[in-house]
């Protein structure tokens, strides 16, 4: 039995001893290894490759389209956040969008100034927590507008005081409800604001290797500019997009559950039959065929103004029946084609 074992062929086995031994080294060395295909086949030294960490508990993917259907919404909300912050300051403010991306949790947060003005904030018909932040300077200039200064700009970034986080607040409010409102064609959202928090190190709203879209907006003001950032879980945003997919808003018929069809040009070319008729009386069949050349059928004068149009076999039209110059016409008088 031991020869039998000895003598057995490894040579088509997938690995020998060689490469196990290659890829313990490699694991062991710390280096980044051999990376492996699906179908077994091996990436070369010289490819280029990267490895992305996948969280499979947070399996919310958008899309190139989704996230530009969300860009396209988020201009615009900052065109309109513009002239309502203008509106609440009493001072012309200008918002614009800086940056569009996307990046884990842990790495937002992270990546959070210290000391900086965070409000947390929950839209009621959706799950997760999002985040908006003001940079520091630009919060603290904002409340010196709100209680009657200039609004200059500061050089150094401080805490903010009770009374100053309390504004700060309506301003928020402010922020969210505009945010809100851009989305009311789709589905009717309520934000609230659930926190306050003027670093990100103990920050647990969401995983840390979840998704989040940051969007950032430059906000100024005279001398003074600084950034607000809108920072959204992925699988807060999946319910919208999903809603926003199927709803087309330049069809009013498509939103309440309705179909249409699309008018094209190359329609207005195509013949169909049309043919005028009335609904006379019924006869047995023994009196049809008794019927010869000659004979005369009274018709009741009622029929000349209940003239049925019929196109493509389908009555469209009533109508009465008359001459028009030298030609026999019909005046329609009322539609059968139902409103859908």
């Amino acid at each position: 039995m031991a020869e039998d074992l000895d003598s057995v062929d490894t040579s088509d086995e997938g690995f020998d001893t060689s490469e196990i031994e290659e890829l313990v080294t490699g694991v062991k060395g710390g280096s980044e290894g051999i990376i492996i295909k699906c179908n077994g086949d091996r990436f070369t030294e010289d490819s280029r490759t990267t490895v992305q960490r996948y969280d499979f508990t947070n399996p919310v993917i958008l899309t190139e389209l989704d996230l530009q259907r969300i860009k396209s919404r988020i201009e615009k909300f900052a065109y309109y956040l513009g002239g309502h912050l203008s509106m609440f300051l009493r001072k012309e403010l200008n918002v614009s969008l800086s940056s569009f991306e996307s990046t884990t949790y842990s790495e937002y947060t992270k990546s959070l100034p210290e000391p900086t003005c965070l409000r947390l904030f929950k839209l009621e018909q959706l799950h997760g927590v999002c985040l908006l932040e003001l940079n520091p300077k630009l919060a603290i200039s904002i409340v010196e507008v709100l209680l009657g200064g200039q609004g200059h700009a500061i050089s150094q970034a401080r805490d903010l005081t009770d009374i100053e986080k309390a504004l700060i607040d309506d301003v928020v409010d402010v922020i969210t409800d505009e945010y809100t409102r851009q989305w009311e064609d789709v589905i009717k959202l309520d934000a609230s604001i659930i926190g306050r928090e003027s670093t990100g190190r103990f920050l647990q709203t969401s995983p840390k290797d979840s998704l989040m879209l940051i969007v950032k907006f430059e906000a100024s003001f005279g001398e003074v500019s600084g950034n607000i950032t809108l920072a959204i879980p992925y699988y807060t945003l999946s319910p919208l997009i999903s809603k926003l997919t199927s709803f087309d808003p330049s069809n009013p018929e498509k939103k309440s559950g309705q179909n249409s069809t699309k008018w094209h040009t190359c329609y207005d070319t195509i013949n169909v039959p049309i043919k005028a008729q009335w609904d006379v009386f019924e006869i047995s069949i023994s009196e049809i065929l008794s019927l010869k050349s000659g004979d005369i059928i009274e018709l009741s004068k009622d029929l000349i103004p209940n003239t049925t149009l019929r196109i493509e076999g389908k009555d469209c039209f009533i109508g009465e029946v008359g001459v028009n110059g030298e030609k026999t016409a019909i005046k329609i008088t009322k539609s059968c084609i139902s409103e859908e």
